[in-house]
């Protein structure tokens, strides 16, 4: 995985000895509460915002402002 996972969502699961890694977007429910009423085509984009942040291109602050403003556009 080549994020930076700044917002600490990477997490991973196990099926018959495979391990698979995922951006789990429960884990910012707490801060960020908009998101779990969102449809999951916003989802999909912030999970993919997530596992491509490089601090370039995706950076926190663009990743924050999408979660707090989930239907405001970019």
């Amino acid at each position: 995985m080549n994020s930076l996972n700044s917002f600490n969502t990477l997490d991973s699961f196990q099926i018959k000895n495979q391990e698979y890694h995922f951006y789990n977007l429960s884990l910012l429910e707490s801060d960020y509460p908009k998101i779990k009423r969102l449809p999951k085509s916003k989802k999909i984009l912030i999970e993919n915002l997530l596992r491509l942040e490089d601090d370039k291109d995706i950076n926190k602050g663009l990743i924050e402002k999408v979660l707090q403003n989930p239907n405001e556009k970019l």
